[in-house]
């Protein structure tokens, strides 16, 4: 059924975060995206890849990760992910995978300026974003709306028209990029992080 159309230019918002990572001295950033055949999460892959591209460098299989964009599947992805290869950033094209990524680092032992996390923000009804992560570019709904809203009239007043496709520039702000922490020395090998419910049996193991 031929539709007018309207929606957020995803993409570019994910080659400028990436080239603004790759700008800032993070050579190895990493793309959590949703799956494949959405045309949306696609047009990301392919600007994240375009932007590593102008950057004299390519797109590594480990550089990119499929997940169903919730913050559980984030979670895990991020954990499977290194196991074998360590990002110096992460974009991601959803505000859950987002906070994913974010409480998963943290309880790996992360901070921000070693792997600092970027997103596309959710789109709220207000012209502000909240995020976990360290920036997100802001795509509100209320715009959104009325872009749709001035379709709608405009077939109203020309039933006969071919459907409209209309893409609305996300809001970036200037992107600080903190410096490349030093060298970080690996933990000690008998190191264990457990995470536990807040329990009295989990106080009392703790008290051991």
């Amino acid at each position: 059924l031929p539709a007018s159309l309207v929606r957020f230019e995803s993409g570019r918002a994910v080659q400028a975060m990436t080239a603004a990572l790759l700008r800032a001295g993070r050579r190895s950033p990493c793309l959590f995206c949703g799956p494949a055949g959405y045309s949306c999460e696609d047009a990301c892959v392919g600007a994240f890849a375009a932007a590593l591209g102008e950057a004299g460098l390519s797109m590594a299989p480990e550089q990119l990760v499929r997940a169903e964009l919730s913050r559980e599947d984030a979670f895990r992805k991020l954990a499977n992910l290194l196991r074998g290869f360590r990002p110096d950033a992460i974009v991601t094209t959803s505000e859950s995978a987002a906070a994913g990524v974010t409480e998963g680092l943290r309880l790996l032992g992360f901070s921000e300026s070693e792997i600092p996390v970027c997103t596309l923000g959710e789109e709220h009804w207000n012209r502000s974003t909240h995020s976990f992560a360290l920036y997100s570019a802001a795509r509100p709904a209320i715009r959104m709306g009325t872009a749709a809203a001035g379709m709608l009239l405009a077939q109203l007043d020309s039933p006969g028209a071919a459907p409209a496709f209309e893409e609305l520039p996300c809001r970036l702000e200037p992107l600080a990029v903190p410096p490349l922490p030093a060298h970080r020395a690996a933990p000690p090998a008998d190191t264990l992080r457990v995470l536990m419910l807040d329990t009295p049996f989990v106080r009392a193991f703790r008290s051991l």
